[in-house]
């Protein structure tokens, strides 16, 4: 079985697209849909009682808003399929093929399972360990080094797949499209490209997050995983040398190293 976890907030417009296409999958029997309402103003029983009859949906809500990370964490919390896929409650699977596709290659012998993603504002496809688009997970991988998801409001999908390849997971990609990402101008992540200072410290908040998180791991790879976080955060000092300050003051807070010239 598979665990389809879409955290839910402020979506009744686009969760129905989603769970349609969840439902038109080959292998929609062997699939659990976990929906983790965080704390929406809009009510979904409507919706879910639509979709209830055809696939296998269990409904969570929080009792107040906690961020995308937390709610799938609650869906992982919550679940207990040997598979896990992450989907946005505004995207699609991109043919009736997807998951299955995702299942036969991770039930090959892998822990990970990567694919291409179809961009709906490029018109392009692209892979990315930056998300968690077009991925399958094997459950025993992640409860085994303990992957979790942290609290922050952006980019900790980009700290939960470091950490993932940073325990050296036996790894698959494939060139084929499984996953269509819906460009929203009202997302999460389109909306806080306006709030920069706020962007910082989550980005700085995750790196802190990954170091913690493995403790196990090669040295090597930390540090080359570190190194290419601070050569973003130098390339924007050199760019906007009135953001050293901030930046170091950030690096200071969460306890890690600061930038020199």
């Amino acid at each position: 079985m598979i665990d389809i976890i879409i955290p839910m907030y402020d979506c009744l417009d686009q969760i129905e697209s989603a769970l349609l296409s969840i439902s038109s999958q080959i292998l929609k029997d062997k699939l659990n849909v976990i929906l983790v309402d965080d704390c929406s103003h809009q009510n979904y029983e409507k919706v879910i009682n639509k979709f209830s009859p055809i696939i296998n949906i269990k409904y969570i809500r929080h009792k107040k808003n906690k961020g995308a990370g937390a709610s799938r964490q609650t869906g992982m919390d919550n679940s207990s399929s040997k598979y896990v896929i992450f989907m946005d409650s505004d995207d699609l699977f991109y043919t009736s093929t997807s998951t299955e596709l995702l299942y036969k290659t991770i039930n090959s012998g892998f822990d990970y399972v990567d694919s291409l993603v179809y961009n709906e504002k490029t018109n392009k496809n692209y892979s990315s360990v930056s998300d968690l688009h077009g991925k399958i997970y094997r459950r025993a991988f992640l409860k085994k080094h303990n992957i979790k998801f942290n609290n922050t409001r952006y980019h900790e999908d980009n700290s939960f797949n470091n950490i993932v390849l940073l325990n050296n997971p036996k790894i698959k990609s494939i060139d084929i499209q499984t996953y269509i990402y819906c460009y929203n101008n009202n997302s999460l992540t389109n909306l806080s490209r306006e709030e920069e200072p706020k962007n910082l410290e989550f980005y700085i908040k995750n790196i802190k997050y990954v170091i913690d998180n493995t403790t196990n791991c090669s040295k090597e790879k930390v540090e080359k995983y570190i190194n290419i976080k601070y050569e973003y955060l130098k390339n924007i000092i050199n760019k906007y040398p009135s953001k050293n300050t901030i930046i170091n003051n950030l690096l200071n807070k969460y306890e890690l190293a600061p930038i020199t010239k």
